[in-house]
């Protein structure tokens, strides 16, 4: 995993991927959208810059289970990336909602995350 200095979204609310219909809903609910960038990342390939892609993972609610949302897409040698991929979530007032971003550099065509 590439370790950077910062990573952000434009939205810092926490939010997971529950299936929600706000009509039939005890909860209310809304879709928000997240953007992400990266900034100062750890320079760790060896001939060019770091080819970063960042995989946002949510939490079950009332389990510590993580499972992969989405993936940015990869941008080509660069240290300080601003991802156009947007992740759509649920956001559900009044609940915790945990989001984890994985920032990882591609140094393969492999989409097995454990190989890069």
């Amino acid at each position: 995993m590439l370790k950077g200095r910062q990573v952000s979204s434009t939205n810092e609310m926490m939010a997971s991927v529950g299936q929600c219909d706000p009509l039939h809903s005890n909860v209310p609910a809304t879709k928000i959208e997240v953007t992400v960038s990266c900034r100062n990342l750890l320079d760790i390939d060896t001939f060019s810059k770091s080819d970063p892609v960042v995989v946002l993972y949510v939490q079950g609610i009332g389990t510590k289970e993580w499972r992969e949302f989405g993936r940015t897409e990869m941008i080509d040698n660069t240290l300080n990336p601003d991802f156009v991929r947007k992740f759509v979530l649920d956001y559900f007032f009044e609940e915790k909602q945990n989001l984890r971003f994985d920032v990882y550099s591609m140094d393969s065509k492999s989409s097995n995350i454990s190989k890069h």
